[in-house]
């Protein structure tokens, strides 16, 4: 279905880019969608986020806490409308929310360090309970 989307003009698909070439196409992305249920947490929601993407991603496995379980930007797995709704949302301006998740993601080092330092009980995920800190959100959203 991709394939035939790109040879009727709908879609383009890059393949094998360097990741320069990569990241230069983010730059001019209004939304970088997506649909990778085996993800956990990607590079690319931060590259996106940093580089002035708005980014769609399902709302399954790490992703809500990723993203402080913004629904706007968050969508039902296996939920084309909910997808295809949010989606032109976010294609018509920058979500409000842009450049958080990239600004939480470049902390990471420093919490783990506050870990391994014994000072960061609240950011450790190790062991089985990881789940359990799911719902709560790591930095504040901006309201519309």
């Amino acid at each position: 279905m991709l394939f035939r989307s790109q040879e009727r003009g709908l879609l383009t698909i890059y393949e094998d880019l360097e990741k320069n070439d990569y990241y230069n196409l983010l730059n001019d992305t209004r939304v970088l969608f997506n649909c990778a249920l085996q993800d956990w947490v990607s590079n690319t929601v931060s590259e996106a986020d940093t580089l002035g993407a708005n980014v769609l991603y399902p709302a399954y496995r790490s992703f809500p806490e990723t993203f402080a379980n913004d629904a706007t930007r968050l969508y039902v797995p296996w939920s084309l409308e909910d997808a295809s709704n949010k989606l032109i949302s976010l294609l018509q301006e920058p979500h409000e929310n842009m450049g958080l998740i990239s600004d939480w993601t470049d902390g990471t080092v420093d919490r783990i360090i506050d870990i391994i330092d014994g000072k960061g009980e609240q950011w450790n995920r190790a062991g089985n309970r990881y789940r359990d800190h799911v719902s709560e959100p790591k930095y504040q959203l901006r309201k519309p």
